[in-house]
């Protein structure tokens, strides 16, 4: 149907993505596109590509089969996706042949650099299953025995998928593990200075997954500050799997704080009157920016626009009526209406 952008090959690393525009049949884009006519009745489409990041002259265009929060998945589980897919083949993308940055782990000697396991080259296999893994990038200390780093991973995703399954307990399931994988436990200290490797908090899918769940967790209970908080735990991991390449999953997160934002300065307004204008401005500053990065890679009409417009029409009627609270009495007299002057 697109005979153009259907020639873009596929990158677990893209630098564009593809965006559907749809013209509804009969509006004023479809006959501007299609002439008057028959094209009024069907309506048109167009598909874009939208580039992610800035682009070298004569850089091949790179675009993803698999979308959202896959592309933060480790290698494996994207090449599995990729090969059960109506795709069916085993990606050999730049991404799938580095160190594996989404499986990321602390480095237990310095907890400053990271370890990552090695991809497999083609046709190999570990003889005992295992992943082989980097010396940390900041002290250049071996990697502790391969067993012991897969164990505490699968134990993440056994707890992960345990959140995955566990219905009205998932927000109070989704806190405890967040809380643990970030650092804040007693628990996790203490295995940090015992030196044990643990999950890269700014660098590892499940971390990410795990934050968006604590996201709206604190979001359903009013936790504004730790929804923020959270919120921005995800943004830094998605834009360090991405590498800093625009996303929706990056935008939404930027959304999230936002919203964070607003509900903080609509609570101040009846607590904390005096910090509730700088909560507004955060709030407009953030929707401001969530609606940059959304709007070219989902378009002016997806909810997550209208949510932050939305957003950014309360922050201005606040800042609106604080400058109209503001006035001298008698330049106030003025501009109300039924008063006499």
């Amino acid at each position: 149907v697109f005979r153009l952008v259907s020639r873009a090959n596929h990158s677990c690393k893209p630098n564009c993505m593809l965006k559907p525009d749809v013209t509804p049949a009969g509006s004023l884009g479809a006959r501007r596109r299609r002439g008057r006519g028959r094209g009024d009745r069907t309506g048109s489409a167009v598909m874009r590509l939208i580039a992610t990041r800035p682009l070298a002259r004569g850089e091949e265009v790179l675009i993803s089969y698999i979308f959202g929060e896959e592309l933060l998945f480790p290698t494996a589980v994207r090449q599995r996706e990729l090969m059960r897919g109506p795709w069916a083949f085993k990606c050999r993308c730049e991404r799938c042949l580095e160190p594996d940055r989404s499986r990321s782990m602390l480095c237990p000697a310095c907890s400053h650099g990271t370890l990552r396991p090695l991809p497999l080259e083609e046709g190999q296999c570990s003889s005992d299953g295992l992943s082989s893994w980097t010396a940390c990038n900041k002290c250049g200390v071996a990697a502790p025995s391969s067993e012991n780093i897969d164990a505490i991973e699968a134990e993440s995703m056994r707890r992960l998928a345990d959140l995955d399954k566990a219905g009205s307990t998932s927000a109070v399931l989704a806190l405890k593990l967040f809380e643990d994988l970030t650092g804040r436990s007693a628990s996790i200290r203490a295995n940090n200075l015992d030196g044990q490797v643990r999950l890269d908090p700014q660098c590892h899918w499940i971390v990410a997954r795990v934050a968006r769940a604590a996201v709206q967790a604190h979001l359903a209970a009013n936790s504004w500050h730790a929804a923020a908080a959270s919120a921005r735990r995800l943004a830094a991991i998605v834009s360090n799997i991405r590498e800093g390449c625009l996303s929706p999953l990056h935008a939404e997160a930027v959304a999230m704080r936002a919203e964070a934002a607003g509900g903080a300065a609509l609570e101040a307004e009846f607590i904390r009157p005096r910090s509730a204008a700088r909560a507004w401005r955060l709030a407009a500053a953030l929707a401001e920016r969530a609606s940059q990065e959304a709007a070219p890679l989902l378009g002016q009409e997806h909810p997550l626009l209208r949510q932050m417009n939305s957003l950014l029409a309360d922050a201005r009627a606040y800042e609106d009526g604080e400058a109209s609270n503001s006035l001298p009495e008698e330049e106030s007299a003025v501009i109300e209406p039924g008063t006499n002057t």
